[in-house]
C-alpha cells in the first residue's frame, strides 16, 4: 500500500474556507469508519466541481484513508491489491502504452483514458501495465 507523507509536505495550502468547509462536511458524510472509496472520492469531486487532487488533499487533512483503488492497486480487503496477472495485451494497447509511459511509469489519468479508449476496465489496463513492467504513477487523488 502506498505510504502517505504528512499533508503539509505533500500538498499546497487548503482551498478557501467556504469550499473547505463544504467539502469536509460532504467527506464526513461519505466516509465510513475513517475510509472512503476511490470511486466515491471521484464522485464527490465531480459533485462539488473540484479536482480529485483537492479531494485527496482534504482526505489527508481529515485523516480519511482511500480504499478500493479503481486500478486495483490498494485498499481491497483482504488481499490489498486485485490487479489481474493473466491479461492479454493487444498489440495496439502495447503500442499506446509505449507512447504514453514516462520512465516506465504511466500516470493514473492516462490509465483511465486508455480504459475508456480501448473499452477495457481500469483493472485490465493496470494488469497490462504490470505485465509490461510499467508502474502507475500520479494518483489523481494524490495517494501515490
Amino acid at each position: 500500500m502506498p505510504t502517505h507523507s504528512s499533508p503539509e509536505k505533500k500538498h499546497s495550502p487548503s482551498p478557501p474556507d467556504d469550499l473547505a468547509s463544504r467539502l469536509e462536511k460532504k467527506l464526513a458524510a461519505y466516509a465510513t469508519r475513517g475510509q472512503i472509496s476511490c470511486a466515491r472520492a471521484h464522485q464527490l469531486a465531480a459533485e462539488v466541481g473540484i479536482s480529485p487532487l483537492t479531494v485527496g488533499q482534504a482526505l489527508d487533512r481529515l485523516h480519511i484513508k482511500i480504499r478500493r483503488c479503481q486500478l486495483g492497486l490498494f485498499g481491497h480487503d483482504p488481499q490489498g491489491r486485485i490487479v489481474p496477472d493473466n491479461i492479454h495485451v493487444p498489440p495496439r494497447l502495447k503500442e499506446e502504452l509505449a507512447v504514453r509511459r514516462q520512465d516506465d511509469r504511466l500516470p493514473c489519468r492516462d490509465a483511465w483514458e486508455l480504459a475508456r479508449e480501448f473499452g477495457l476496465s481500469r483493472l485490465d489496463i493496470c494488469g497490462a501495465c504490470e505485465k509490461l513492467d510499467i508502474r502507475i504513477s500520479h494518483c489523481q487523488l494524490g495517494a501515490f
